[in-house]
C-alpha cells in the first residue's frame, strides 16, 4: 500500500524572527538578528553552556563592552568542547561580516538547568553511535543544512525504557508541558522504525536501558519501504511541542511538509498533536487523497 501525506501550514511560517525562548534555554537562528544592527540577544542570567553548528568566524559574542567569543573559537560542539560565559544580561550575538549573515542554530543554555552534562553536537556526515550505557543516555544534535535529516536508529535492548525523541534542547525534556516528538510504543516499534525529524534542534532520550541510538546520514530525502510495527514522524515546520511556548516556532524555509511512503501493513495508527495559535488557522492531514479530520 502506497501512502501519501500532506501536512499544510500558511500563516505560523510567515513569521521572519522565530527565537525560542525556554525556561532554561534560548535557541536562536539566522534570521532572529536584527535587520539594521545584525544582532540578536540571549539570556545567561546565572551562567550558561552556549553551543553553534556554525564555525562562522564573523559570528561574534559580545558582552555589552568587548567580544568574547565567536562560532570559530567556540569550535564545533562536542562532549568535550563547550563554551562557559559568566553571569551577565547583556550577552547578545553580533554579525560582523559583509552580507548576508550564515545559516545557524545557537543554543544557550543556563547552567543550572537540568540534564547539563549531556553532549551536544552538530550535524555532520558520520556520525554512528551517540547514545549508550558507556556514553550518555541522551544527546542534543544542532542543524541548519538543508541536507536531508539524519537517520536515527535504535538497536539492542529498550525494555526498561522506550526511546523519545523532542524538537527542544536537552534542559527542556523533563519539562512535562513539552512532548515528544516520537515515543516508541513497543521494543519491536524502537527496533524496525527509522526516523527522520527536520528540526534546527532536536534530544535523543534512549531511557535507562542498555540499547544504543545512532545517526546515519542521508543523501536524499526518500524513506522508502517501513516495516510492519515501525514508525514515521512528521512535523510542521518550526515545530517545537512545549505549551507554553505559544508564539514563538523555529526559522524554516518551507511551509509544508509533503512525503510518501510504502507501508505493507493491515492498519495505520495517527497519533497526532495539534496547537492551534489562531481561531483561522487549520492543519490537513491527507492520506491518500482522503482528508483525515
Amino acid at each position: 500500500t502506497t501512502l501519501a501525506l500532506l501536512f499544510p501550514i500558511t500563516v505560523l511560517v510567515t513569521v521572519t524572527q522565530c527565537r525560542v525562548t525556554f525556561h532554561h534555554s534560548d535557541v536562536l537562528q539566522q534570521t532572529d538578528l536584527d535587520v539594521t544592527r545584525k544582532t540578536a540577544f540571549f539570556k545567561c542570567d546565572n551562567g550558561c553552556f552556549i553551543y553553534s553548528d556554525s564555525q562562522s568566524p564573523d559570528m561574534y559574542i559580545n558582552d555589552g563592552t568587548r567580544d568574547v567569543s565567536n562560532f570559530l573559537m567556540m569550535g564545533a560542539p562536542n562532549k568535550s568542547n563547550r563554551t562557559e560565559l559568566v553571569p551577565s544580561q547583556d550577552y547578545r550575538l553580533v554579525f560582523k561580516g559583509a552580507g548576508t549573515p550564515p545559516r545557524f542554530v545557537f543554543y544557550a543554555v543556563d547552567k543550572t538547568a537540568p540534564y547539563g552534562d549531556t553532549p551536544v553536537y552538530a550535524n555532520s556526515q558520520d556520525h554512528g553511535y551517540l547514545a549508550y550505557s558507556a556514553l550518555s543516555q541522551r544527546f542534543t544534535l544542532l542543524s541548519s543544512y538543508d541536507d536531508p535529516p539524519p537517520l536515527i536508529t535504535f538497536k539492542g535492548d529498550f525494555e526498561t525504557g522506550y526511546p523519545r525523541v523532542y524538537a527542544t534542547g536537552f534542559d527542556a525534556t523533563n519539562e512535562p508541558e513539552c512532548k515528544p516528538v516520537y515515543q516508541a510504543r513497543s521494543q519491536e516499534s524502537a527496533l524496525n522504525s527509522g526516523l527522520t525529524i527536520n528540526s534546527p534542534i532536536l534530544t535523543v532520550d534512549k531511557g535507562p536501558s542498555t540499547g544504543k541510538v545512532a545517526l546515519q546520514s542521508r543523501k536524499s530525502g526518500a524513506i522508502g519501504n517501513q516495516a510492519d510495527k515501525s514508525s514515521l514522524v512528521y512535523i510542521s515546520p518550526g515545530y517545537v511541542g512545549c505549551l507554553y511556548i505559544q508564539n514563538q516556532i523555529y526559522s524554516s524555509e518551507t511551509n509544508y511538509v509533503l512525503d510518501n511512503f510504502n507501508a505493507d501493513v493491515n492498519s495505520l495508527d495517527l497519533d497526532a498533536s495539534f496547537s492551534i495559535p489562531a481561531p483561522n488557522e487549520a492543519v490537513h492531514i491527507t492520506v491518500n487523497k482522503e482528508v483525515i479530520e
